[in-house]
């Protein structure tokens, strides 16, 4: 597999043609069994910087017809790309070979780098611990046996692990899922699956890691967590309670 810009395709290959190497350095190119060609009309290069740059970048979109995989990444439209390039004959050509056989993908949305921008304002660290596991479990209806210490167990209500529970047969007995109050963590033996609120959301709704913050910090309360155990607290004096209040 080999990556490149499209403007430093076209620069590699007009420095191979300036030592009389374009032959072997198209030839090199047409070898690798993916060719990946990013920011294609991004660039001026293509049409100001070497005038011949169609010619250069069709030897090797030729070169790879029908006998190995090329992507090409561009914002540039079809129908723009003769009036973008400026060889009508050629650009024609040219778009045969890369439509021939091709998957084509259109992208919509913003793009990635905004998207990873916005996502990196989140501090899943705070809201992991703003979230409150079990009480995330009870909004969606979730009811446990009490396990061992400030274990908390029953069926999994993942999904996917119902699916799966389903289809190899119920078990009334079947207590795989289970968390633990005070360290807001759980576990599946079943599915394996296993962290912390945000995860068991993630997971829940089957999403990514970035819509799964928005949901909570959208739609559930979010505040600051006291994991609840299912053992009633030990009462302390008020002296004592004071006492670890000043650090003393």
């Amino acid at each position: 597999m080999r990556y490149e810009t499209s403007g430093s395709l076209i620069e590699v290959l007009n420095q191979a043609r300036a030592v009389k190497r374009l032959t072997p350095k198209v030839r090199q190119y047409c070898l690798y069994e993916l060719l990946i060609i990013d920011e294609f009309g991004f660039e001026k290069l293509e049409r100001k910087e070497v005038p011949d740059a169609l010619s250069l970048f069709y030897k090797v979109i030729d070169g790879r017809n029908r006998r190995s995989s090329t992507a090409i990444i561009t914002n540039v439209n079809f129908d723009d790309w003769t009036e973008y390039l400026g060889d009508p004959p050629l650009t024609m050509a040219l778009l045969d070979r890369v439509v021939d056989q091709a998957n084509l993908i259109p992208f919509e949305g913003e793009s990635i780098r905004k998207l990873m921008k916005r996502q990196m304002r989140i501090d899943y660290r705070e809201l992991k611990s703003r979230i409150c596991l079990q009480e995330l479990l009870e909004r969606i209806g979730w009811k446990s046996d009490k396990g061992r210490g400030d274990q908390l167990r029953s069926p999994c209500p993942l999904p996917a692990c119902q699916s799966k529970a389903s289809s190899a047969g119920s078990n009334r007995k079947d207590r795989s899922f289970s968390i633990h109050a005070s360290k807001n963590i759980y576990r599946c033996f079943r599915c394996g699956s296993a962290g912390n609120a945000l995860d068991f959301w993630q997971a829940y709704r089957a999403t990514t890691l970035y819509e799964a913050a928005k949901e909570l910090i959208q739609n559930h309360e979010t505040s600051n967590c006291t994991p609840r155990s299912s053992q009633p607290a030990k009462q302390q004096s008020p002296i004592s309670h004071a006492a670890k209040l000043t650090g003393s």
